[in-house]
């Protein structure tokens, strides 16, 4: 028998049992469960090897240690659980109000967006309670309509509630910056 990883953590799944052979992945792989409550099979160089710590619920970022580093800029399953937002028809995507959240998030905190310099390396921020969770930022702004996107009222103030409404993209090219010169 292969190595027995039963009852063994990675990262937020632990180990439950060895699961069915799987041949398209040339490997075998073990149904775990994630701290959320998530049940998934995981090929087993992915839990070895750190490819895969969690089933998505909490986007991690790590330090250069390896450790992760949670912030408040990602959310944890427990609210995922409580809005029902990041499950549509029973498939595994995000809702548009969902996406609008994490995408604000990631403009301000994570350096690696491509929109980091134009946000948070400006000094936007999210107020501390979207931060916190997003059935938060869902109460103060409602279920994003449809053909619109989140826009800040101040271009150079923070994320916050009001300072925030859903904007078409009419509404939004009227509301910018001046471009720089050069």
């Amino acid at each position: 028998m292969k190595h027995d990883l039963t009852g063994q953590v990675f990262g937020r799944w632990t180990v439950l049992e060895l699961a069915p052979a799987m041949p398209q992945i040339h490997a075998h792989a073990w149904v775990c469960r994630c701290e959320c409550g998530e049940t998934r099979t995981v090929p087993v160089g992915n839990l070895t090897r750190g490819l895969s710590r969690s089933c998505g619920c909490v986007r991690p970022t790590l330090t250069p240690e390896g450790r992760e580093k949670i912030g408040t800029a990602q959310i944890g399953n427990r609210h995922a659980r409580i809005h029902g937002q990041t499950s549509v028809d029973g498939v595994k995507t995000s809702s548009p109000t969902y996406q609008s959240w994490r995408r604000m998030s990631a403009r301000c905190y994570d350096t690696r967006n491509n929109r980091y310099a134009d946000y948070g390396g400006r000094g936007i921020q999210v107020c501390a309670r979207w931060r916190e969770a997003f059935v938060n930022f869902l109460q103060d702004m409602g279920e994003r309509p449809a053909g619109k996107t989140l826009d800040r009222i101040d271009v150079n103030d923070h994320y916050q509630p009001e300072n925030c409404r859903w904007a078409t993209p009419k509404e939004q090219a009227q509301n910018r910056r001046p471009a720089r010169r050069r």
